[in-house]
């Protein structure tokens, strides 16, 4: 279980980064870490952002079907404080893994 644990960890804390200086530079990372992050970014790009997530992670679990992630994805006007977008996602979160 501690080696899966470290896997997940790196696809979230090396993937997800490399990918966005790649792909997304508009994406911004307020925290990463473990399984868990939270990122700002422009609908469109958290859109496409949330798909290659999502097929890079079955990829990368060798599409076993045990083995996923949940998120929770919000989309605000601009301007919203950034704590409220994280408690938004909090709650969006919840919701998806219900």
């Amino acid at each position: 279980m501690a080696a899966l644990s470290r896997q997940m960890n790196q696809f979230f804390s090396l993937w997800l980064p490399a990918y966005c200086v790649e792909h997304q530079q508009n994406m911004y990372t307020v925290f990463a870490g473990g399984d868990d992050f939270f990122l700002i970014g422009p609908w469109y790009s958290t859109q496409k952002l949330a798909f290659a997530m999502q097929q890079n992670f079955a990829r990368y679990v060798a599409k076993n079907p045990e083995i996923h992630f949940s998120s929770g994805m919000v989309m605000t006007k601009v301007g919203t404080p950034v704590h409220r977008l994280g408690e938004m996602a909090e709650e969006a979160l919840k919701k998806r893994k219900k």
